[in-house]
């Protein structure tokens, strides 16, 4: 199994999740960790439920990724990097801050597109990012592999 995703399991669901990859038994699991069937069921249970979660949510980041065909003026283009630029003030550093993490610890995926989609923006108009909206661990990496910045 991947390890990342087996990250997003508590100690405990993890433990419960090895032994039943192993192929051992509810019971058999049940009796080597001291917790009781019905525990072991539950585990199980939660365990799937966040990798299906973990899933679509990969699934839906991923699709957020795929480009799309539209064609702007650079005017254009400059309106939505001001736009953006706006749309992240209006938070305030405090607020880009304290804003709540999903329950793999990561940022919503909107705060990681508009980083990106201002960069690229930038980029396109001046060759350049001259702006960051957020801190560099917020930018996704470029299709090359290079970390944005």
């Amino acid at each position: 199994m991947d390890e990342q995703k087996l990250n997003i399991l508590t100690k405990r669901q993890q433990d419960v999740w090895e032994l039943h990859e192993q192929g051992q038994s509810r019971k058999q699991i049940a009796a080597k960790l001291g917790i009781t069937y019905n525990a072991v069921v539950q585990h199980i249970h939660h365990a799937e439920r966040r990798f299906h979660e973990y899933d679509l949510l990969c699934a839906a980041e991923e699709k957020d990724r795929q480009p799309a065909d539209l064609s702007l003026t650079r005017g254009e283009v400059k309106i939505i990097i001001s736009a953006l630029w706006e749309y992240a003030q209006s938070f305030g550093e405090s607020a880009r801050k304290a804003v709540n993490v999903d329950w793999v610890g990561r940022l919503p995926v909107e705060t990681k597109l508009i980083a990106d989609l201002h960069r690229k923006a930038q980029i396109a108009i001046y060759g350049q990012q001259l702006q960051h909206l957020f801190p560099d661990e917020f930018y996704s990496d470029d299709e090359d592999g290079r970390q944005s910045t």
